[in-house]
């Protein structure tokens, strides 16, 4: 995996609204995978969780993760190694609504869970078929 600047064409395919399944360490040590909405901003990859779930507390206490961008195909992929930067309570729901934004075109509906904003760095990453 290249540790080296992203190219302008794999930023181009991460800029996209693409499914992508993140993956964590749990507690005990073994993998732990969701599918997610991502967006990538500045480099970095931004995810909105609940504020209180199991997730964004085995983060807090682990924060290495990957995230996997599916193309059109599973044959084109992207493969992300990150480690978290910073962890946002978002009140407000702006972070959210980005994301609801990119992926469905209108602000995200639940106003009653907690949402936290979390922003990882790309570490390593991989490119796997036509990107």
């Amino acid at each position: 995996m290249p540790n080296t600047p992203i190219p302008e064409n794999v930023r181009r395919f991460l800029d996209a609204p693409r499914p992508a399944v993140v993956g964590w360490l749990r507690n005990d040590g073994g993998p732990a995978t969701a599918p997610v909405w991502y967006r990538f901003v500045d480099d970095a990859v931004k995810l909105s969780m609940d504020g209180h779930g199991r997730r964004a507390r085995q983060l807090r206490r682990d924060p290495r993760l990957s995230l996997s961008v599916l193309g059109e195909s599973w044959y084109s992929q992207v493969s992300l190694e990150c480690h978290v930067e910073s962890f946002v309570e978002d009140a407000e729901f702006k972070a959210v609504d980005a994301m609801s934004m990119h992926y469905l075109g209108e602000p995200y509906a639940d106003r009653e869970t907690p949402s936290l904003s979390v922003t990882a760095v790309v570490e390593r990453w991989h490119t796997f078929g036509e990107i």
